[in-house]
């Protein structure tokens, strides 16, 4: 990883270097991975014959990624659906175009900290217990930010998918399983979405 020196990052650094070897660890095993420097070096390694069950695992459980990175670093967390609408908002406010980018428009996806149970009850963080939740029901649609809920992460109206051109929408979907991890993401040709 190439990593500015000459920033102070309180902590940023090594933040990014455990969740990057976490999620390597999780991907090829602990003993194909090691961690020198800014490098997170993924070493060669016998990784089974073909027709033979792998004896590394990759389908591993949205609480499995959230140990495997407190472990690394206590001080990594994920942001909870009503924390990423808070955070958007306030780079909308200080007009932070740079942040924005990034939290719209980035062609991957974000795991966010809010679990769905059978569709109608949520848990942010780590709360105890989810609460029951009025969930809009979509597959999909479209939504505007400023039609989230502060409280919930969720939103309150929803748009017509059929909408074109409006740079303002994202798709959505909601829930569809027993249980459901928040994710945004994006695709540059379609704009951001929120499942």
């Amino acid at each position: 990883m190439f990593l500015n020196d000459r920033f102070h990052d309180k902590g940023f650094r090594s933040a990014i270097l455990n969740i990057v070897k976490s999620a390597c660890t999780a991907m090829h095993g602990y003993n194909h991975v090691l961690c020198k420097g800014n490098d997170v070096v993924i070493t060669d390694g016998d990784y089974g014959q073909v027709n033979k069950e792998p004896s590394v695992k990759t389908g591993i459980t949205f609480n499995e990624v959230k140990s495997l990175l407190a472990e690394g670093s206590p001080e990594t967390s994920l942001m909870t659906l009503p924390q990423y609408w808070k955070v958007y908002r306030e780079c909308l406010e200080l007009n932070d175009s740079v942040t924005l980018k990034g939290l719209r428009d980035s062609d991957h996806v974000e795991l966010l900290d809010t679990l769905f149970y059978y569709c109608s009850s949520v848990k942010h963080g780590n709360q105890k217990q989810p609460t029951q939740q009025s969930i809009l029901m979509a597959r999909p649609s479209l939504i505007r930010p400023d039609d989230i809920n502060m409280k919930t992460g969720l939103p309150d109206r929803l748009t017509s998918p059929d909408n074109y051109g409006d740079t303002e929408l994202w798709r959505y979907w909601s829930p569809d399983r027993e249980e459901n991890v928040a994710t945004r993401g994006s695709h540059l040709r379609h704009g951001p979405a929120m499942y």
